[in-house]
């Protein structure tokens, strides 16, 4: 499996192309099992393709599955040893742990992912990028399960690092998923779980959803 594999294969997820996606279930998974050991490259790729396969699980509605795959991504993380592709697969982890009601185990996840790729004086545009989606998620979880202080805490980080994300040029690589747009949409789920309904058809007013990085 090459970059350019998974690259295509991102790119059908993003388009919501879950039929064709699934169709190379198979490569990706077959690709990632045989790439885990192939040094920190191989493992990065391998994290990437079971993210992937774990959110397209979850989509599927398949939370068991999505964990599992989930689990997969983050062990070939942690033999990557980078803070991106640990935060992708925290953001991954989170999901079906929120699903099954392991609500401090996902915060704690991300919250160590967060705190990664933050550690350095000047994060690189990856992690900023990711940081903030890991906010995002942070404060989606904490909003499903209540904790509205410590919601709107995570989604006020968020703002302020995607405010920092756009002060910073673009590289050239991966476009940054995270924007003032990304935020608001994250605040419609975040204060419907909340109760706050009003708040969340006020975002909803404000979003445009050209300015969002996907279909």
């Amino acid at each position: 499996m090459s970059d350019a594999d998974l690259a295509a294969a991102r790119a059908l997820f993003a388009a919501g192309a879950y039929d064709r996606l699934g169709r190379l279930l198979p490569q990706l998974l077959d690709g990632a099992e045989h790439g885990v050991g192939a040094g920190p490259a191989g493992a990065a790729r391998a994290a990437g393709a079971w993210v992937l396969v774990s959110q397209l699980a979850v989509k599927q509605s398949r939370t068991e599955p999505a964990g599992a795959y989930a689990g997969l991504a983050g062990a070939a993380a942690r033999r990557c040893g980078n803070p991106v592709v640990l935060a992708a697969a925290a953001r991954a982890g989170a999901t079906p742990l929120r699903r099954t009601g392991r609500v401090p185990e996902a915060l704690a996840l991300l919250q160590d992912a967060r705190d990664r790729l933050t550690a350095a004086s000047r994060p690189s545009v990856a992690e900023l990028d990711l940081a903030g989606m890991v906010e995002l998620t942070a404060a989606y979880t904490a909003a499903q399960a209540h904790h509205a202080a410590l919601a709107r805490d995570f989604a006020d980080a968020a703002d302020e690092t995607a405010q920092r994300l756009a002060r910073r040029p673009y590289d050239g690589g991966r476009r940054p998923l995270l924007s003032a747009s990304q935020c608001t949409l994250y605040r419609i789920g975040i204060h419907r779980h909340l109760g706050d309904v009003d708040t969340a058809l006020a975002h909803a007013a404000r979003l445009d959803p050209r300015a969002l990085p996907t279909a």
